[in-house]
């Protein structure tokens, strides 16, 4: 089950929902619609419709890179997590600290992840500090990272002849 054909017919499926709920369905009750408004920023709705380019293109490759590299699940899952949230803006962070802070915290993972590709432990649970002292939650980030889970199981199942049956 190749990731890029699950991607694919999420992106077929979701054809149309940036237009139909922020575009022109708009009538601001959700944070997601109102930063939309905002800023332009169609968050996870728009992540979707375009078969989610943060798992394709960093997210589930960074996964993947750091378990071939011999990193554990969440060593790989916490790198790819910061690297989706240095690139992806997380609708959820921005409703919760404004579009100010938001830049300010990925200009900082960015820092991070120049110094260390590959945070461990310590850097891990300072950001989740930090997040947590500032009611920050990277929760669309967070479900971007189930998504690349599941696709890296879903391969491995499929190599292992799992999904034959």
């Amino acid at each position: 089950m190749r990731p890029e054909r699950i991607l694919d017919e999420a992106a077929a499926m979701c054809e149309g929902i940036v237009k139909a709920e922020l575009k022109t369905g708009n009538d601001g009750t959700t944070a997601g619609q109102r930063i939309y408004r905002e800023y332009g920023i169609s968050g996870i709705r728009g992540e979707a419709e375009a078969g989610f380019p943060m798992v394709r293109q960093i997210g589930l490759p960074r996964l993947e890179e750091g378990l071939d590299m011999g990193k554990s699940l969440d060593e790989a899952g916490g790198a790819a997590l910061l690297h989706m949230l240095a690139s992806a803006a997380d609708s959820n962070m921005i409703s919760r600290g404004g579009m100010e802070t938001f830049r300010k915290v990925q200009a900082d993972l960015r820092a991070t992840l120049d110094r260390c590709p590959w945070p461990d432990r310590s850097i891990l649970e300072a950001e989740d500090l930090k997040f947590i002292r500032e009611n920050l939650s990277p929760g669309g980030t967070a479900d971007l990272l189930a998504l690349c889970f599941m696709l890296h199981f879903l391969k491995e199942d499929e190599k292992d002849g799992l999904l034959d049956q």
